[in-house]
C-alpha cells in the first residue's frame, strides 16, 4: 500500500515526466482488468506475485535492453567518470589519452551508465 497516491497516479506521473524510464509494476493484484488497467496507466510490464525471481530478472533486463528505455536527457554535452570522458555531441569517448570513436547506440549506453549511479551490473549466469 502506497500512502497518499495510488500506483497507477505514480505510474502516471512518472510516465508524464520520464517518458522512457521503464516501468514494472510488481503486484498481488492478478485479475486480467488489474493488469490492463497497469499498463493502460503507463507500466511496460507487469508481474503477480508469487513470481520467480529468474522470471523478475529476466523481465528486468529485457526492459533495460529496450532502446527506448535508454534516455540521455542530460543537457551536458561532455560527460566526466575518473578517467573516462565522453563527448556526446560527437560520439567520441577518451580514456587513457586514447581516442574511441562510438556508434550512437554505444554513446547512448555509455551516456545512460555515466549518469546513472545505480551500480547495476549484469547478471553472470542467469542457471
Amino acid at each position: 500500500m502506497l500512502p497518499h497516491k495510488t500506483r497507477l497516479e505514480i505510474c502516471q506521473e512518472l510516465r508524464s515526466r520520464h517518458k522512457y524510464t521503464p516501468v514494472l509494476f510488481l503486484t498481488a493484484k492478478d485479475t486480467v482488468g488489474d493488469r490492463v488497467t497497469g499498463l493502460d496507466a503507463g507500466a511496460d510490464d507487469y508481474l503477480v506475485k508469487p513470481f520467480e525471481l529468474r522470471e523478475l530478472l529476466a523481465r528486468v533486463w529485457a526492459l533495460l535492453r529496450r532502446p527506448q528505455s535508454i534516455e540521455t536527457s542530460t543537457t551536458e554535452q561532455h560527460l566526466q567518470v575518473a578517467d573516462l570522458e565522453l563527448d556526446i555531441e560527437n560520439q567520441v569517448a577518451y580514456r587513457g589519452g586514447q581516442i574511441i570513436n562510438l556508434s550512437e547506440k554505444e554513446c547512448q549506453l555509455l551516456a545512460y551508465f555515466m549518469t546513472k549511479k545505480s551500480g547495476l551490473k549484469p547478471p553472470l549466469s542467469r542457471g
